[in-house]
């Protein structure tokens, strides 16, 4: 039997997110996504980015098998994350 863990931290991050997303279009056909994660100052480069994706698809208000295309970055910078999603 499977079974996924997500530390408290992570699922508040995820339903904060999810209440923003709710604003955003509501997506039916394919879609491809940018994602740029401006962290603050270079300390070990943490988050990792695989973890920060993961974070905004599991928070997206429609389906993220509609995903086909991600394109992340992770840049120093005032801490904040812009997310485009446009459909294909």
């Amino acid at each position: 039997r499977a079974y996924a863990y997500t530390p408290k931290k992570t699922q508040q991050a995820q339903e904060a997110l999810a209440w923003r997303l709710l604003e955003a279009k509501v997506f039916k056909g394919r879609v491809s996504i940018t994602l740029d994660f401006y962290i603050g100052k270079k300390v070990n480069m943490r988050p990792e980015v695989d973890n920060m994706v993961k974070l905004v698809l599991d928070s997206l208000p429609f389906d993220d098998g509609l995903v086909d295309e991600i394109h992340a970055t992770r840049k120093i910078g005032d801490p904040r994350t812009l997310i485009t999603i446009q459909e294909l």
